[in-house]
């Protein structure tokens, strides 16, 4: 009987061994080495904010993938990055007459069930050419003379944007407001100092500029500076200073 339990006792030391080191084998299947697809689909809107029937070309890249993972969508606006590693990337659509897109922070799981982006939006960009912009204050605000001229549409958004400093980046300067045109040509409008209130620009001295904008207002937040970055925004005036 004490032989049978010693042995009884010694096959079941031997399988546990065996299943701790079976427990201890490397897995190979860790969340830095799964790979798997991100798709999405592309949609395009115009300047005045109507869908196109197309998306077909538009380049799809994600910003920090080893190695680089890059492709162009289908007819139907699709697009599928293959066998990418898990990580967390930025997603970059680019076209030309459209600018660049971005989705930020997409998180990949990798494995065999894609990560599904939905809809991302791409906008055109704006082709309203903006000259002889002057501006000065007048109570209650600001008005501006400025020449518009729009080769793709009758109707067009103007954005005002300001800084205290020099300059004419829409990267660093604040959007104020948004001004919708008719028939662009030859225009004089006011911009209210409300406008430059909300901004937290209605004191001191005042650089503005005029940018064509797509109706369709879109945007992200950049990561590293906290602002706003608008989609679809056209060619700079030039730059004003006025004292508010």
């Amino acid at each position: 009987m004490t032989t049978w339990l010693f042995r009884s006792r010694l096959l079941v030391t031997a399988v546990g061994a065996l299943l701790t080191l079976h427990g201890c084998k490397k897995d190979d299947t860790t969340a830095e080495s799964l790979k798997g697809d991100i798709t999405g689909f592309v949609v395009m809107v115009n300047v005045r904010g109507e869908k196109l029937p197309s998306a077909a070309g538009t380049i799809a890249k994600l910003e920090g993938a080893s190695p680089e993972a890059q492709t162009t969508t289908d007819a139907n606006g699709r697009f599928a990055l293959t066998n990418v590693k898990a990580g967390t990337y930025n997603l970059l659509l680019e076209r030309p007459g459209f600018g660049t897109a971005r989705r930020l922070s997409v998180p990949h799981v990798g494995g065999s069930q894609p990560t599904f982006l939905g809809q991302v939006g791409l906008v055109q960009a704006s082709t309203l050419s903006i000259t002889n912009f002057a501006a000065r204050a007048m109570s209650p605000g600001v008005v501006f003379d400025a020449t518009l001229s729009s080769t793709n549409s009758t109707q067009v958004v103007v954005g005002v944007f300001a800084s205290t400093t020099p300059t004419t980046s829409i990267a660093e300067a604040t959007l104020v407001d948004r001004l919708y045109i008719t028939n662009p040509s030859v225009v004089n409008m006011p911009i209210m100092i409300t406008s430059f209130m909300r901004a937290g620009l209605d004191r001191g001295q005042v650089y503005i500029f005029l940018a064509g904008m797509p109706a369709a207002l879109d945007g992200y937040v950049d990561p590293l500076t906290g602002r706003l970055v608008y989609l679809g925004v056209g060619a700079p005036s030039n730059l004003q200073t006025v004292n508010l």
